[in-house]
């Protein structure tokens, strides 16, 4: 991608005559690097993982994929990177895009259950890939008058009882 060096945000929108979005890759592999920094140390094994539904654009991700990988839903944007390690939100998840992911070179699939369905897609998936799935469940924290409807009730019953009954074992939590 050609640098563009302009001085004044009213010559860019003029330039271009339509919405731009402007990023400082440098700027962005150092405040990804100070994130990473802020939570590493010898008990804690954290690993950032870009939101591609953020912000899907290729400069973005090539800058991105030099240090780091995705979170996604859908595998598109991001099959050129081959990345290791992913992980994989969202309500449309299938047998089949799981099976597309470790076809396409991932290793490690971090799993995050946001409802019953992902429950008994991850027991379907658990027989096949239980040595490649990391598996974490989206929770919330209830906050009275706020609908969630992504992820568990970090105090309901259902999740006690999922955590139990299905003998997940938490790798990972993610908190949204």
């Amino acid at each position: 991608m050609p640098q563009i060096k302009i001085t004044s945000i009213t010559k860019l929108k003029i330039s271009f005559k339509m919405a731009s979005y402007i990023y400082y890759p440098q700027k962005l592999k150092d405040n990804a690097k100070k994130l990473s920094n802020a939570f590493h140390n010898e008990v804690l094994n954290f690993n950032i993982f870009y939101s591609t539904k953020t912000n899907f654009s290729l400069p973005v991700l090539e800058t991105i994929n030099e240090q780091y990988s995705f979170e996604i839903v859908s595998l598109e944007k991001i099959k050129k990177f081959n990345p290791k390690e992913i992980v994989l939100n969202g309500p449309s998840k299938s047998s089949d895009l799981v099976k597309d992911i470790f076809e396409n070179g991932v290793e490690k699939l971090y799993f995050n259950i946001d409802n019953d369905t992902d429950l008994d897609l991850l027991e379907e998936l658990g027989r096949s890939y239980a040595d490649k799935l990391k598996v974490g469940i989206r929770v919330y924290l209830n906050k009275s008058g706020v609908w969630n409807r992504f992820g568990f009730d970090v105090d309901s019953d259902r999740l006690k009882k999922i955590v139990k009954l299905k003998k997940i074992i938490l790798k990972y939590l993610s908190k949204y």
